[in-house]
């Protein structure tokens, strides 16, 4: 509070300064002007040297006052200053009318307003000192020149000494009668002033606390507020900084499109799900409120996929006895009547490859629907990432001769569990390879970072169309005639039960699948594959 009232007393005293300047500019100029008005004036006399050098001292006075004005910091050592240089201001002036004529000189009047000016800087403390002051640097002047201590340096000193006493203090009260008036007029003025300070600085302060309050509750709330002004940002909080960083080009995408005020809407931006509205606020200004709901999105599609794998767990275990031992021992039976068989027909053999291929389609299914759907602990263990990669490639390069598997690996070490990591590339190359028709190329490769390695799978097989990335995860989602669409599902849950993540997305000429793994896992033992996505 001192520092704010000591600057305003600098920027006050600082004016008073410049004024100072022109009233000793406008003495100077008049002392040159006077004697080509009046002729009988002599330029070079005695006084107006006089004059001219005490001129010439205040303006130099004046120059020190600016430059110490600048140096104080503390209030009190500001205000003995203050009044320190408005003694000095009044004596300057008392001096110049001793100069030029005494009680008679019009320079007197100048006294009026440095009391008022004081009582406008320095409060009524300051007028009544200036008041104080003047009467009694007057009464002294007075009684000095009437006492004849004061030598007659000028032509109206001249008339003044020849006034008797009474004319005398006649014109000496006038003038003090005025410095009594200005006094109190400037008391009361500066007292109402001192009052409308007082109020406009507790508002100011107020304010500014208002401010401060402001700032640190929405900076710290955990949604995001952007105020625009002809739907240009001027204000945001920290949240709304964070998550838009293109503020201006998300301001106008929302303000670009029609809305309505107080009406709550989805978005994605920058890869987020943003839930906002648009609030009036003043004349040509807006505030945009928003929250980040991305990751209760997530959680709620978390939520129905494991609502659809409980359902299609449940479907499994009740039909499974229902279908798998029947289908075993119809292929059994089969195999059994077409052995006592010694020489089957073209048709016979037809019907047992039949039976016994789509007995085992029937069988694989089941199977894939049990490792999707079932309960499993993970074997927690060291894997080298790089020799369980070459093993697989190894093997599909002999199963598949017209794939060229391309890799570029890097020595990794992570904690899973190593039939289930095997699970993951097996199935990710599986799917590849269909895509591109058993022929072609697929490149994989190795990402290290800090925390969490990746592994990339790129095939050549022509990309995912769009309205499938989001689904291709999906349990029973295939877009192949035959497909069981179990592969990528039994993918996802595994990577999720080693606290990975997996996604896609379209490359030049095919897709490519990211699977990240941290080095160091705190797998949930002992529960469902089907963890938070």
């Amino acid at each position: 509070m001192d520092i704010f009232r000591a600057e305003d007393l600098r920027k006050n005293l600082y004016s008073f300064f410049i004024i100072r300047f022109f009233f000793l500019a406008a003495l100077f100029f008049a002392f040159f002007l006077f004697p080509f008005i009046n002729e009988q004036t002599d330029l070079f006399s005695f006084r107006n040297k006089i004059l001219l050098v005490i001129i010439f001292f205040f303006i130099l006075l004046n120059f020190v006052s600016l430059i110490v004005n600048r140096t104080i910091n503390q209030q009190r050592w500001l205000r003995l200053f203050a009044y320190l240089q408005f003694f000095l201001e009044l004596f300057f002036w008392i001096l110049v009318a001793y100069l030029t004529g005494g009680i008679s000189s019009p320079y007197l009047y100048v006294v009026v307003i440095t009391i008022m000016y004081s009582g406008f800087i320095l409060d009524e403390k300051g007028a009544l000192f200036t008041t104080v002051s003047s009467f009694s640097l007057l009464l002294l002047m007075a009684f000095f020149i009437k006492s004849s201590v004061l030598p007659i340096i000028s032509v109206e000193l001249i008339d003044l000494y020849a006034l008797r006493w009474p004319q005398f203090f006649t014109q000496l009260f006038v003038y003090l009668f005025f410095f009594s008036v200005a006094g109190l007029i400037a008391t009361r003025v500066a007292r109402s002033m001192q009052r409308v300070n007082r109020e406009l600085f507790e508002r100011e302060l107020m304010a500014r606390e208002m401010k401060t309050h402001f700032y640190a509750i929405f900076s710290s709330l955990s949604m995001g507020f952007v105020i625009t002004r002809d739907k240009k940002p001027v204000y945001a909080n920290d949240f709304a900084r964070n998550t838009c960083l293109r503020m201006e080009a998300f301001v106008e995408h929302i303000l670009g499109e029609p809305y309505t005020y107080a009406n709550w809407s989805e978005l994605r931006w920058e890869g987020r799900m943003l839930y906002c509205s648009v609030q009036q606020y003043v004349d040509n200004q807006e505030v945009l409120i928003f929250s980040d709901v991305t990751e209760l999105r997530l959680r709620e599609e978390e939520n129905r996929r494991r609502e659809k794998m409980a359902a299609i767990g449940q479907l499994t275990a009740s039909i499974a006895h229902e279908i798998k031992n029947p289908i075993a021992s119809l292929v059994g039976a089969s195999e059994v009547i077409f052995s006592t068989v010694q020489h089957p027909d073209e048709d016979s053999q037809r019907l047992m490859e039949i039976i016994s291929r789509e007995g085992e389609r029937v069988k694989k299914l089941l199977d894939s629907l049990f490792s999707s759907t079932e309960e499993r602990q993970l074997t927690i263990t060291t894997v080298a990432l790089k020799p369980l990669v070459e093993d697989i490639c190894r093997v599909f390069s002999l199963s598949y001769p017209a794939i060229r598997i391309e890799t570029v690996l890097d020595d990794v070490s992570l904690e899973g569990d190593a039939d289930r990591l095997r699970e993951v590339l097996w199935n990710l190359l599986l799917n590849s390879i269909e895509v591109m028709k058993k022929e072609g190329a697929i490149f994989l490769r190795t990402e290290r970072g800090e925390s969490s390695c990746a592994l990339l799978v790129r095939d050549r097989g022509g990309g995912i169309p769009l309205a499938h990335i989001e689904r291709i995860f999906d349990p029973f989602f295939s877009t192949k005639k035959r497909g069981t669409g179990l592969g990528l599902a039994v993918v996802y849950n595994v990577v999720k039960m080693h606290g990975g993540t997996i996604s896609v997305k379209n490359v030049e000429g095919g897709a490519e699948f990211r699977v990240v793994f941290p080095y160091r896992q705190e797998v949930m033992r002992g529960q469902d594959a089907d963890t938070g996505r």
